[in-house]
């Protein structure tokens, strides 16, 4: 990764401080509205992974090797049964 950084003219970054989508976005939700400990996620199951390792319980997320683009639409969401929970 450190070369990717060096291309982008980022050549004092480091693996260290790259922070993926997932979990700077566990970390907003705790931070931000901590009272929320469950959640349904929209989106891959890497968040669901860091939820988890924030203290929030979840529940969704679909694995890459799943993942289908016709699933991915709101029509789909609407049958999903959510958990009161949420």
């Amino acid at each position: 990764m450190t070369d990717s950084f060096k291309k982008m003219g980022l050549a004092q970054a480091n693996n260290e401080m790259n922070y993926g989508s997932a979990y700077i976005t566990a970390h907003y939700l705790k931070e931000k509205y901590p009272e929320i400990n469950y959640i349904r996620v929209v989106g891959m199951d890497s968040i669901c992974y860091e939820l988890k390792q924030v203290g929030i319980e979840s529940e969704g997320g679909q694995s890459i090797d799943a993942y289908q683009p016709e699933d991915m639409n709101i029509d789909y969401y609407r049958t999903v049964e959510v958990n009161p929970a949420v």
